[in-house]
């Protein structure tokens, strides 16, 4: 089977996009940590109907940063929007400037208090 990556099918990219969550379906105020191939994120969901959320991680978030959730690719024209899926990269859009992570390798809700982003103004 080929990757999505190297030009594989539509159906493999279905097949990785069943791992993940929709940002739509939790609550807002919910903290997710998506580890990637190079960076550990930490996801605050402001409004999740409209894809709003919080991000912090990396060299490019080193502090809390406001931003769109577009959704999970593959790299090319597939998207799934609203969604973080393993395997996939996310893109996201940050005053106006798109950002593609390298692949998820996981993604945890955390239900702890701790470490959240500064409540949206």
């Amino acid at each position: 089977m080929s990757s999505p990556m190297t030009g594989g099918t539509l159906a493999v990219f279905a097949d990785l996009a069943r791992d993940g969550v929709a940002i739509q379906s939790l609550p807002d105020g919910t903290a997710l940590t998506v580890a990637t191939r190079n960076t550990e994120y930490r996801l605050l969901v402001i409004d999740g109907e409209q894809l709003a959320i919080s991000i912090r991680g990396g060299r490019l978030f080193p502090d809390w940063t406001a931003a769109h959730l577009v959704g999970s690719t593959a790299g090319g024209s597939a998207l799934r929007i609203g969604w973080l899926a393993v395997g996939l990269q996310v893109e996201l859009k940050v005053c106006g400037r798109v950002f593609l992570t390298s692949p998820v390798a996981s993604i945890a809700i955390d239900d702890s208090a701790g470490d959240r982003a500064p409540a949206a103004a």
